[in-house]
Order: C-alpha cells, then structure tokens, then sequence
C-alpha cells in the first residue's frame, strides 16, 4: 500500500504547470477559486510550488495580508526558520492573530529560543484556553521542551471541558507516542473508535495516519492513507473544475474574466433549494410583514443559515439589514452585530418589528453604567437575538467573556472593508475582529460592505 508521503510525490510536479496557471489566469481568478487553489497547493503539494503560487498572488494581487501567513507556512515546511520569523514579523506590524503567534512559537522553537518560544506558549494558552489549536501547539512547545508532564496535563484538562475535540485528541496522542506513553496514547486512540471520521480534517488525518504507521496497527494505517488519497483525489477533482472556466471554454476560447467572476462569485453562484427559499419567505412574512426579497438577500440568508460564513457587498440600501436580521430570529443561538456606526444603533434597534426589538439591544458608549451592567447580566443569559456592538468592545475581556457564556450562533462584521488596510475608512479597532472571533469559538460570520473593490475583498476574506 503506498503511503501518503509516496502518493503526494507522485502528485506534485510542477503543480502550476499541470493546470497551465499563468501569471493572467491568477489575476482574474475570483477570491473563492484562489482561495481553493491555496488550500490545496498548502495541504497537498509541496512548499515550492505553494511559494511559486504566492510570488505569481503577490504580482498580480499586491501584498494582500494573509498571503504572508500561506508564505510563512511554507517556509516552515521547508526548516526555514529564520525566514519564517522574519515573514511574522512583517505579518504582526499590520495584525497580530491566534495563527500569526502559534507559528512564531514554532518557529521560535525552531531556531533554539526556547524561552521566547515558551513566553508566546504561556501567553496563547493562557488568552485561548478555549481554543484547541493554540492549547495544541502551546503543548507541543512545553513538550519539545521537555515538559511533558505539562504539555499532556494541559491537553487532559481541555479535553476534559471539550470532550471528543479532534484537534486536541490527536495531539495528545502523538505526543503521548513519541514520549513512549504507550498506555496512554492507546487510551485516546479508542477513544477515536473505529474508522475515519468525516469530521477529521486533513491536517489532523495526516497526524493519525504517521501515529498509525509508527505502531502495531497496520491495518488502520492503510485505511487511514487510503482515505487520505481518496480526499486527494476528491480536492483534485474539486479543484480542476472550479478552474476550469478561467483556462478555457468549452470552445476554447479564453473566458471573459468578468463573466467568469460572476458566475463564481455572484448571486447566481450559491444555489438555494426550493424549500430553503420557502422557509425564508415565510420567515420574512412572520417576522417583518412582507416576502419579496431583493437581490442577494435570498442566497446570503440562505448560506448563513447552512452554517457557512459569507462575504456580501450590496450598495447602500439594497437591504444588507435583512441578510442578518432575519437569521437572528430564526437562529437559536445570539447574533452579535459589529459595527462603527454607533449614531446609528439606536435607530437600528428601534426600527425592528415590536416582537424583533424586544429581542435586541445595542452595547456602546452612549449607555450608562447602571444600563451597560444590565445589558451584559442579559447577554451573559443568552436573553438576546440581536446585539450591536462597536469595535473597540471586542478588545474588553468582560463583553468577550459574557458572549461565551451567552452563545454565538452568527457572527456579522458590518462596513467590513473597515477591516481593509488598503480602505480609505481603515480602523483600528477592527483589527481584533479576527481573534475575537476565534475566542468565540469561531461562528458562522457574515461581514457585509456596500463598498469592496476587489483588492479590498481579498483582504477581508
């Protein structure tokens, strides 16, 4: 049976070259399409060809922000530690994210800096402790460091709050095998069960398959690796057909970019079923009185409530309200609304339905102490549909840490391409946007613009 290092080999060369991408095909390439090119040249071919990637993204997409975290994994692929550090670097003088400081650990580590790579471990596990990525890589550090003990008890206890966490499970249980805790690896390993779980995501199923290849269990092994290459060759095909338009049509004629881009990025590229649209009519018509829908409302509300983040851009007016007011009350868990318009919360609120309105409410500056401290009791409880918030509150432990606790289900960044360096209406507070989502758990998220050039956009997603 060929392992997953053989199958990979076989699969890799010149991977630009195999699809024929030039410079000009990258550069009309919608963000949904690049994006699935990156995740695959990251999680199936090699460090090279993912740099070859990101040099031809940087000439025709410009310094685009999380481009610097696809090179900086790269680089560690490839032991450049040093480069690595100099690309964090780069990456945290414009935002510092969850991601961005669990590869400078690494990369710490890495170059020998053991006490710089054990302060960014305290500091992750100790500001994510919810998070199984960073409570992951910060036991991976204490472990490479010798402090197993710590790295297996930190794991222990997550899982102990996080029962059955993949992320967390499969770590413990590689180092628990490369420190010879045989016991204690086999404890973890039953509890994954039998077969492959379809909530295994790549990554963590190439760990499982090298922990099984290390042991006794060769038939889980290659059924392990089997499934690897059946998600290959899956990604491939996904891959191929998504860029499949931008090389050629049917009749071999170049396909114009923005006919292109539409069809992969527009509306008309998020397929709604019949009964989905039904249920959101009749939603709209119980909640707000009324059931046609205009442009792009439809297919947001509907991607939204499959669970699936979105970016949409409407013109100012074109009701982007809806497309995140309509899923608060039909969701069961609260939606959080950032936005910078803080003039505007109260009317935002007020202007709800009476059943709607009774059901929101808005955190800002404007609120009194004795009201501030009542609103957040309320949103600790969950008592809450809909919460507008502005930016700078994501920075404050106590909100962040009364969402916890009240659950929430969506996530909406409205004027989003404030998150945008390259926007003339840059804030800085929506710099925290990204990690306050995480400490949340990672929500549904809907970010909402009437104002995204493409450059923009990429920066946003």
């Amino acid at each position: 049976q060929p392992t997953v290092s053989q199958s990979t080999e076989t699969n890799r060369k010149s991977l630009l070259d195999r699809f024929h991408i030039t410079q000009e095909i990258v550069g009309a390439l919608p963000p949904n399409v690049r994006d699935q090119l990156l995740d695959y040249t990251q999680t199936w071919a090699s460090a090279e060809d993912q740099l070859a990637l990101l040099d031809l993204l940087r000439t025709t997409q410009g310094a685009l922000l999380f481009l610097l975290d696809y090179q900086a994994e790269a680089l560690f692929r490839l032991g450049d530690y040093r480069q690595v550090l100099t690309v964090i670097e780069r990456r945290q003088r414009r935002s510092t994210t969850l991601g961005s400081q669990m590869m400078e650990a690494r990369a710490l580590l890495g170059l020998g800096h053991e006490e710089h790579a054990r302060a960014v471990a305290d500091d992750i596990s100790q500001a994510f402790s919810n998070n199984a990525y960073a409570v992951s890589t910060a036991a991976e550090v204490y472990a490479a460091l010798g402090n197993v003990d710590l790295s297996l008890e930190l794991l222990e206890g997550f899982l102990g709050r996080r029962k059955g966490d993949l992320q967390a499970t499969i770590t413990l249980i590689a180092l628990a095998q490369q420190h010879h805790q045989t016991e204690l690896m086999q404890r973890y390993l039953n509890r994954l069960g039998v077969g492959i779980s379809p909530n295994m995501n790549d990554a963590q199923l190439k760990t499982l398959a090298t922990i099984l290849e290390q042991s006794t269990q060769r038939e889980s092994a290659n059924a392990a690796n089997l499934e690897l290459q059946r998600r290959q060759l899956l990604a491939f095909e996904k891959l191929q057909n998504a860029l499949t338009p931008y090389l050629t049509s049917v009749d071999g004629e170049a396909v114009a970019p923005d006919l292109a881009l539409a069809r992969h990025s527009g509306p008309e590229s998020i397929e709604v079923s019949r009964k989905e649209e039904r249920d959101i009519q009749l939603s709209t018509v119980r909640h707000f009185g009324f059931s046609t829908l205009r442009t792009g409302q439809l297919e947001t509300i509907a991607t939204v409530l499959r669970g699936e983040s979105i970016l949409t851009v409407m013109p100012t007016g074109a009701g982007k309200s809806l497309c995140y007011q309509l899923p608060a009350l039909t969701l069961p868990h609260m939606t959080l609304v950032i936005s910078p318009l803080i003039a505007l919360m109260k009317d935002q609120v007020e202007s709800l339905p009476i059943t709607a309105r009774n059901q929101a409410t808005f955190i800002n500056s404007t609120l009194s102490e004795e009201e501030l401290n009542e609103r957040m009791a309320k949103v600790a409880k969950g008592e809450y549909k809909l919460i507008y918030a502005a930016p700078e509150r994501l920075r404050q432990r106590e909100f962040l840490r009364a969402l916890r606790q009240g659950g929430v289900g969506l996530f909406v960044i409205d004027e989003a391409h404030c998150v945008s360096l390259w926007g003339h209406d840059f804030r800085p507070d929506y710099l925290f946007v990204q990690e306050a989502r995480l400490e949340l758990g990672a929500p549904t998220t809907l970010a909402m613009t009437a104002t995204a050039p493409p450059r923009i956009r990429d920066e946003i997603l």
